[in-house]
């Protein structure tokens, strides 16, 4: 005779999440193990691939957010955290596709662009890096790192002079 015990999810995830949050990543991996296998493992997949990238273990990212993915492809945190590993990976297009998805629904998301424009640098696409440069400094114009970023896309682009005004600004906001 096969004895089912139905564990408290809601209690599980909480606890996860107070894990997480608490940065107790190996912790939390161990809890989402078993909620992976279940019949509806989305929440677990997309944690499990959350934590995994925290922890720097990008493959283990990607294998959970890909069956994630696979259930609810358009969900903007879990392509988020796909389109990092997969940059950390080396693989700029299949963080691109992922990113796009991200960007169509939240057009001002700080990491999308951030991302969006490494990748266009790193594959020598300046102009297109600059477009989503400009995005960032115009949604945050007094962060630091957005016009670090704006300021580099300029100075890849040519556009020197233009890019000391940004790093002038970066510098400004140290002193």
């Amino acid at each position: 005779m096969e004895v089912i015990v139905r564990v408290d999810t809601m209690t599980v995830e909480e606890r996860i999440n107070r894990l997480v949050q608490g940065k107790q990543y190996r912790e939390a991996l161990s809890l989402l193990a078993p909620l992976c296998r279940t019949s509806n493992p989305f929440w677990a997949l997309k944690m499990a691939g959350i934590v995994s990238h925290e922890l720097g273990q990008f493959r283990e990212s990607a294998t959970h957010l890909e069956k994630a993915l696979a259930v609810h492809p358009d969900d903007p945190e879990a392509n988020l955290f796909m389109a990092s590993a997969y940059y950390s990976l080396g693989q700029y297009s299949r963080a691109g596709v992922c990113l796009q998805v991200v960007y169509r629904q939240q057009k001002n998301n700080y990491h999308a662009l951030r991302l969006l424009s490494l990748i266009s640098l790193a594959e020598g696409r300046v102009g297109e890096a600059l477009q989503y440069t400009s995005e960032m400094v115009k949604y945050w114009e007094n962060d630091m790192d957005a016009s670090l970023f704006h300021g580099q896309a300029l100075q890849d682009s040519g556009r020197a002079e233009d890019a000391v005004r940004y790093y002038d600004r970066v510098i400004g906001q140290y002193s």
